[in-house]
């Protein structure tokens, strides 16, 4: 589809901006976030949609938050556009090969948390393995039904349970539902040491 190539490419021309303002060779990019050199390559020309996981290890190397992956280049500006933003201008991903949908909901700068909505087919799972990581995520569930794994085991989720968590725990999100699920994911990175500031 041409608008998730539209969107891969924005990106991967963002990510390949935040590397090179560094001055660093995808190598070394590579050694400080633990993705290989290919995908980073792939990620940066467009030929690859990354995943959630892919973006946040990019973030903390490059010590930004991944919302900045979301920007067209111009910061929040005066009006809406600065804290608004309308389900038209949603900046979306679509990981097809796992049955989600991941919208980012927040506007342009950077932020001490992530908001997305997340949408899982039926079969559609967050990954394979459990996902482990700094900060706490928290989210209420809009239609369907869920399965959230937390410590290996499975939490039976409906539409208006919520739900909070360390990031530290291992955990997943699985629908064996005959029916999509909706949820809104709030993600709080951890802080660093040194002042407080969001680093994912």
């Amino acid at each position: 589809m041409a608008a998730d190539r539209a969107f891969d490419q924005r990106i991967g021309a963002m990510a390949r901006l935040l590397r090179s303002q560094r001055g660093w060779s995808i190598q070394e990019l590579s050694s400080r976030c633990g993705l290989s050199t290919g995908m980073i390559s792939q990620i940066e020309r467009g030929l690859s949609t990354p995943s959630l996981r892919s973006l946040r290890v990019l973030a903390a190397a490059l010590e930004v938050p991944v919302g900045q992956f979301f920007e067209n280049g111009e910061r929040g500006g005066a009006g809406a556009a600065a804290y608004v933003v309308r389900r038209a201008s949603r900046r979306v991903m679509n990981l097809n090969n796992r049955g989600v949908t991941k919208a980012f909901l927040m506007p342009p700068g950077a932020g001490l948390l992530d908001m997305w909505e997340f949408r899982i087919a039926p079969g559609g799972s967050s990954g394979g393995d459990l996902a482990q990581h700094e900060g706490e995520k928290a989210g209420v569930v809009l239609e369907g039904r869920l399965q959230l794994w937390l410590d290996g085991a499975p939490l039976e989720l409906e539409a208006g349970d919520s739900f909070r968590f360390s990031g530290l725990q291992p955990h997943r999100v699985d629908n064996p539902y005959a029916m999509e699920a909706a949820a809104i994911w709030i993600i709080v990175p951890a802080r660093d040491s040194a002042g407080g500031k969001a680093a994912l």
